[in-house]
Order: structure tokens, then sequence, then C-alpha cells
């Protein structure tokens, strides 16, 4: 039984020397009453609504393409949540050089994820096709000796730099040659009287298409997007006609005119190693492709064609009408050559060593992922704002939360890559611990936490750990966090499909905070709507302030959890 400290009664007043002695005396009872310290006053307060709306903005933002495992975006993302780890002071885990030499051998330490001589926030690993893997994660990636994209004008040839120009299409390789057509979207369908290929000769010919459909107020469906507009029927859609290859161009993002806020970077044209399959599903007319496909920059069709086919695509959003294009004596030569190759992914890491001289060697981990499903196969980018930008702004906000702290066992942040490919990163480094396993204490896990009521979080693992359960409760009375209802739910299909439950299967007790359940309440979820203007940045907040306090907890009290139930 803990024996409680007796009352002591502070004069009321707004000095400022009164109201920090009451704080500092309040957290000597709380230590008597728990064993332990309480957080250091303004600690909670350093969680807020705003910084995470601009961390949702930056990682669901258009140039980061829904960072799939792996892509440029996903790369732009990681650099982000390393300068924030680094800002914090954190540390990098011990064996940081060891991994990176054995994973990523030859390749150089990232400059943005280092930190000191040869540490790395990163913590990679190679994924091979079907590795624990729902999806399974292609290990195909551009052939750079073979790929290619010329264009031959009178005998004269200019050629295109592959990851600026031109991509290859997973799955579509060869080689070709042939006049250079110019097929507008690459639509043919009687029912919305719209045909790309009327008065088009193909047979032979290399064409050029626009990514995705017009943009057209009233026609495709509107504001969503046809499966007309699937890369796949569109491949197949040429095939028949008798065509020899495709290009297709990328279309710019529009610029940011709603929100004076600085994006990050444009990123460069990137392979993509897959093409996210957003709900309803698509009724592709097929599947395995036939005709070799480059993808290519709009800057790229301006040099191939002489004509700035954005801006032509742009007049046939508002027509929504196909245009047409003659194009004289340009031949093309292309190369869709791909290879196969384990693919290195990145978790990443960061540690607030423990305080305590016999505690300092347990850790809590502390995580969410930070990828996504990436863009669709009809054009449209998963900007993953709730899923899980949600979550990975809460993470840095509870880092933000530790900064300058001193708790008594260590603390290791974690990002997790590959989620949606199955829990791959978050199984990768759970089967790879920085530590012993059995120095582990515990695991707090955020994925989705932007949508539904503001003052509730749902929360998986308390019947595997009932004794966690009491410790986010007594979390949430021991700080205002806005949380008014933690919920339980014991679904057991759910509680297997996020990165808690790999660290669960190797015997951690992990609680799972997440919102509203059923998942179907949220209709955005893994769809293209899914974006920053619809999350509510403050239920981010109030949810991370009770991540923080949990995790606060239980890197200072002195008992550890017992063993997860099955």
């Amino acid at each position: 039984m803990i024996r409680l400290a007796p009352r002591i009664r502070l004069p009321r007043t707004r000095d400022p020397v009164h109201v920090l002695c009451k704080g500092l005396i309040m957290g000597v009872l709380v230590g008597t009453a728990t064993g332990m310290q309480a957080p250091p006053p303004g600690a909670l307060d350093s969680i807020d609504g705003k910084a995470v709306q601009v961390q949702v903005d930056f990682l669901a933002s258009p140039e980061l393409e829904g960072r799939d495992s792996p892509s440029v975006g996903q790369t732009l993302a990681a650099e982000y949540i390393c300068e924030k780890f680094r800002s914090c002071g954190f540390v990098v885990a011990g064996d940081s050089k060891e991994v990176w030499k054995r994973v990523a051998k030859d390749e150089e330490v990232p400059a943005w994820s280092a930190l000191g001589e040869g540490g790395t926030y990163l913590r990679p690993f190679l994924a091979e096709v079907d590795a624990g893997s729902r999806r399974g994660i292609p290990r195909t990636r551009p052939d750079v000796k073979n790929a290619a994209l010329v264009l031959v004008v009178d005998g004269v040839e200019q050629p295109f730099a592959l990851g600026q120009d031109f991509v290859p299409v997973p799955r579509c390789g060869g080689e070709v040659g042939g006049e250079l057509v110019f097929a507008g979207f690459g639509i043919q369908a009687k029912k919305e009287g719209f045909d790309d290929f009327k008065g088009l000769d193909l047979e032979g010919k290399v064409a050029l298409i626009i990514e995705g459909e017009p943009n057209h107020k009233r026609r495709f469906n509107g504001e969503e997007v046809t499966a007309l507009a699937s890369i796949w029927n569109k491949i197949a859609a040429l095939h028949e006609e008798g065509a020899a290859g495709v290009l297709i161009m990328r279309r710019p993002y529009p610029e940011r005119k709603s929100r004076d806020k600085e994006g990050p970077p444009a990123a460069p044209l990137s392979y993509r190693y897959t093409y996210a399959s957003f709900n309803p599903p698509d009724t592709d007319r097929w599947r395995s492709a036939p005709l070799p496909a480059l993808e290519i920059s709009a800057a790229c069709a301006e040099a191939l064609t002489g004509k700035d086919i954005a801006d032509l695509a742009e007049r046939m959003d508002r027509s929504g009408k196909p245009s047409r294009l003659r194009l004289k004596g340009l031949h093309v030569v292309m190369n869709s050559a791909t290879e196969e190759s384990d693919l290195l992914l990145n978790n990443i890491v960061a540690l607030l060593p423990g305080s305590d001289p016999e505690l300092a060697k347990e850790v809590v981990i502390v995580g969410a992922h930070y990828d996504h499903i990436g863009v669709g196969k009809r054009g449209r980018v998963g900007y993953g704002a709730d899923d899980n930008g949600s979550g990975t702004a809460a993470l840095l906000q509870v880092a933000e939360a530790f900064k300058g702290t001193s708790p008594r066992r260590s603390v290791l942040f974690a990002s997790f890559t590959a989620e949606e490919d199955g829990l791959v990163g978050s199984a990768q480094l759970a089967g790879n611990l920085p530590v012993p396993r059995e120095q582990v204490v515990a695991m707090v896990n955020m994925d989705m936490l932007g949508v539904g009521d503001e003052n509730e979080v749902v929360c998986f693992g308390f019947k595997q750990n009932p004794e966690l359960g009491k410790v986010v409760s007594r979390a949430n009375r021991l700080g205002r966090t806005g949380i008014r209802r933690i919920t339980e739910v014991n679904d057991p299909g759910v509680f297997q499909r996020s990165d808690h439950y790999s660290f669960h299967t190797v015997g951690i007790p992990a609680v799972f905070f997440t919102e509203g359940f059923p998942i179907e309440k949220n209709k955005d979820y893994h769809t293209w709507r899914d974006t920053p203007d619809s999350i509510d940045p403050d239920k981010i907040a109030a949810a991370a302030r009770l991540a923080f306090l949990t995790t606060w907890l239980l890197a200072n009290q002195d008992e550890r959890l017992p063993t997860p139930r099955d």
C-alpha cells in the first residue's frame, strides 16, 4: 500500500516565486506517492497543436509523394525527423556504426543523419520480397547501366538523364524505338464521350501520354478519380492499339495558394517501387505489363516535343475534351530496364540516456511509423496526414517534451519504415534491438491520432498488459492532457495491425494509441483525401501528452511490468 504524504497548504498567490515553489513541492509529493520524480515544469506544455499542424503539413505535403518505402519523399521525411532528434540533443544507438557497416556496407552515411564520427540515427536493413509482408516489397530498381531515353531528330541524338528526366515503370521492361506520338491522357471511354486515340495511328509508335485524367468539375466523376486514370488500364489500351512503348508525363504539383507556408523542396523524379491501391480497389483491365514504359517529367516532355505539355493538360482540365498535338520527325529510343536487388530501408532510432546508475541500462521505446502508401496507379498521392503523419508528429512532440530531461531509464525514440508493407520495419527493430531484449521495459506506439473525438484516445494492449493499462490511467491523472476518455478495445485483428505488435510478439509489453474505433469510421483512411486539412492538431497534441506521461512513468517508476499475456 502506498502511504500518502500529508497535505501541505500553500498561500494563494500569483507571485511567480510562490507558483514555482508550489510546482516544486507538488513534484516532490508526486515523487513520494509513486516512488519516482514528476516531469519537469513546462515539459507537458511544450506539446502544442500549432506545432503539430506544421509538422503534419510537411510530412503530408504533395512533394513527399506519400512516403512510400522506399522513395525520395520518404528520405525527405527521414531527414526531417533526424533533424528534430538532433535538436533535442538525443544520441545515436551505441551499435549504429556496426549496423550501418554490416548492412549498408560501402554506402556513405548521409550527412543529415550523422552524429559524431560515423554514428547515425538511421538503422538500416535489407528488405527482401515477401519478407514477412502482406504486400511484399518488389526487389526491382532502375538498372542505371541500361535504362535510357534518347530523342533522335535528323540523326542527332539527345539523351535524357535517369532520375532527373525519366524513370522506368515497374514490371514494364523492354527496349524499343519508334516515332513519337502525343496521345493526350491515353483514355478511350465511350460513356464519357472521350477518345484520345481518335484519328491516331499508334501502330509501332511510342505514345506520349499524361498521367491521371482531366480534372474537370463535371466529367470523370469530378474530384474523385475513375479507373480510367489507372496506369495499367492505359498501358493495356495502348497495347491494344498497337503501340510499341509508352512515355507517361507526371504532372507538376500545383503551387501552394491556400496557405502561406513554406513546404519541402520539390523531389527529383523518383522511381516508384509500388503503386498504392486506394479504396475501393480498381478493376484493372490488365496487370502484367506487355509494353515498355517510362515515366517522364514535365520538363522532359517539353524538351521532347517543344511544347508545354503541362499547360496543355491544364487546358484539357478546363475543357474536359481531348486536345490534338501533331508531332513530326521525332523519333525516340527507350529502354525501361530494371534489375532485381534487395532494397535498403531505414528505421530511425534516437536515444535519450537514462540518469539512474542502476536503471539507465533499461529502455522504454516510444515510436510511430513514418511511411505511407505512396502514389496510386491513378496518379493520386496518398498524403498520409492521419496515417501516419499524425503519429509521427506526436512522436516528435513527445521528443520535444523529453528535451533536457533526465528520466531514470533510457528512452529510445523509434520511427519505423514499411509499416504499410506488413510491419516490416518494426519487426526488424524488434528482432535486432540495440540493447538486449530483456532490458526493454515497454513499448508505446502511436498510429492514426488525428480524426474523431478530440477528447478520446483508443488503446489496444490492456488485455494483454493489465498493469500497463493502469500506467496509462495514472498518466492521464498526472497532468492536463486534454484526454477525458480512454477507450479500451480488444479486437485481436486490429491489435496485430500496427507496430506495437512486433514488440508484443517478442515478449515486450506494448500499448497502441489510436483514434476512434472501428477504423471504418474514418472514411479517408488509405485514400488521397487523407490530407493535412482533414486532421485535428489539438487532438493529436492531446494524445501526445498522454503518450509522453505514459512514457515518463514507465521510464521512472521502480517496478517493471509483467510479461504480456497471449
